[in-house]
């Protein structure tokens, strides 16, 4: 092979480099390749089973660039080009695109998503446990509500049928009412409008640390994938149980529009994700990724092929200026300045954009840490029981069904029963060409030797919206107990 033909992506802000041969991605590598990605896809089965365990991903605001970041910063951190590289979850058997709106909001905050999706009903925005009914700042209008106006969560259904439940936060959220397994509150802090994000300061007295703080000696915090290993093992039970593990702070560091903090914590995510994977079995556990919705970052310009997914895109011709791959269209770091002729942004060609703390630029300015979220669709993963069900484009009170449904809980507890004839109810509108064979192993192709990250699990107040909703939390303390013992 001619020198010429190779490639030399520098990749030097991360502190390695990828040779990526161009040529050798031809005909014939999609021929073989994607041919074998097909076959695989025919050959997955439909598990038809009960889903005894449910465990919920939740990565708040990992819309679909932030996982493409992550995927290539992921891969470059191995000497890869990045583009071509998986995380974890994008090789579950089934996925598919969820609408995030509230009732009254195109984009929405994280309490109206919180409820479709733990309870199967959208909500207003601004508020949790309530549906179409509710109005936000009004604590008045609760009162007058019916019970049919109030839904249930996934946890309360899961207790009464006897399941263990739990959600990894720091502590409990204090919210006035609690009633049917939901706090039906109206939230006052919820939203940044109200309450901005610390964005230079990375520990908050209401928050665990963010990852890349938590590698240092003096933090004393478990990660979410020591966390998650604990919680399952605490949870287990005959009858089955249900997790929510929530990635909160890749939410933070996106309203501060800071992506190196969104990579780690995503990241860390995924590690959690895998300990799940080697702790569980796919016959009975169904395990659903996904976010609650998106944020406004973008990945633009036209870099080439392996370029630094934390480097410069390229340079604008007009002004000479070189921009970042990763922008976004609000935030705090606005920063744009008047020549006499034309508005020029930030020369960041000589910036460190693989900086810790590097802010991307935002196209129009929002106050500190209050980049707004993002309107639309994010891409949900499923696998295990009924994972099927996760596919095409749905609302995300859809998701809050199709979980309820997989484990036979609430309005589908009946679900799980069986026909005079002998044939479940579940099945009988089915055609009988249906494969219901069950996963017999789940290969993850990944090492239960990867060294796991040091993460924060993000909010135990009302900022992300879902402990406020969850009837029983787990206790952190019970958690954090178990993790120092395996330590010693």
């Amino acid at each position: 092979m001619s020198l010429w033909s190779l490639v030399s992506l520098s990749l030097c802000a991360f502190g390695v480099t990828a040779i990526f041969d161009p040529f050798a991605e031809d005909r014939n590598f999609f021929l073989n390749t994607k041919s074998e990605e097909l076959w695989r896809i025919l050959q997955l089965p439909r598990h038809l089973g009960i889903a005894r365990n449910v465990i919920i991903f939740l990565g708040d605001g990992m819309g679909i660039p932030v996982i493409t970041a992550s995927r290539i910063y992921k891969g470059q951190q191995e000497g890869n080009p990045g583009e071509e590289t998986y995380l974890n979850f994008e090789t579950f058997p089934y996925s598919g695109m969820i609408r995030t709106y509230c009732v009254d909001k195109q984009v929405p905050d994280s309490s109206c998503t919180a409820t479709a999706l733990l309870t199967g009903v959208n909500a207003p925005f601004g508020t949790v446990g309530l549906d179409s009914h509710g109005r936000h700042l009004d604590c008045s209008n609760y009162s007058e509500l019916d019970e049919d106006h109030l839904p249930i969560s996934i946890m309360t259904h899961a207790q009464n049928a006897g399941k263990k439940t739990g959600g990894l936060w720091r502590r409990e959220a204090e919210f006035p009412a609690k009633k049917f397994g939901i706090r039906h509150s109206l939230f006052f802090t919820a939203f940044p409008e109200l309450s901005p994000y610390r964005c230079v300061t990375t520990k908050h007295e209401n928050h665990m640390e963010f990852e890349s703080e938590k590698k240092k000696p003096v933090s004393g915090e478990p990660t979410l994938a020591e966390m998650t290993e604990a919680a399952i093992e605490l949870l287990q039970n005959p009858n089955g149980f249900v997790l929510l593990v929530e990635g909160g702070r890749i939410d933070h560091a996106l309203h501060c529009t800071n992506a190196k903090r969104a990579i780690l914590e995503t990241l860390a995510l995924e590690k959690a994700i895998n300990i799940a994977l080697l702790s569980t079995n796919p016959v009975d556990t169904l395990i659903l990724v996904g976010a609650d919705h998106s944020h406004v970052m973008t990945i633009n310009g036209y870099p080439k092929r392996g370029n630094p997914i934390l480097g410069l895109a390229g340079t604008q011709a007009d002004y000479k200026l070189p921009y970042t791959t990763l922008m976004f269209a609000n935030g705090h770091s606005y920063n744009y300045r008047q020549n006499g002729t034309h508005i020029l942004w930030r020369n960041v060609s000589s910036a460190n954009t693989n900086d810790l703390n590097f802010r991307q630029q935002a196209g129009t300015f929002q106050p500190e840490g209050f980049e707004t979220h993002g309107g639309e669709d994010v891409a949900f993963y499923a696998n295990g029981p009924w994972s099927h069900l996760i596919s095409g484009s749905h609302d995300l009170a859809y998701v809050g069904h199709v979980l309820l449904f997989a484990a036979c809980l609430g309005d589908y507890e009946d679900a799980c029963g069986v026909e005079n004839n002998g044939r479940s109810k579940r099945t009988k509108t089915m055609d009988n060409n249906v494969n219901t064979q069950e996963f017999d192993t789940y290969e993850t192709q990944l090492s239960s030797k990867d060294n796991l990250y040091l993460m924060a699990t993000g909010s135990d107040d009302a900022v992300p919206g879902l402990s406020a909703i969850v009837d029983a939390v787990l206790e952190l303390d019970d958690v954090v107990a178990l993790w120092r013992e395996k330590r010693k």
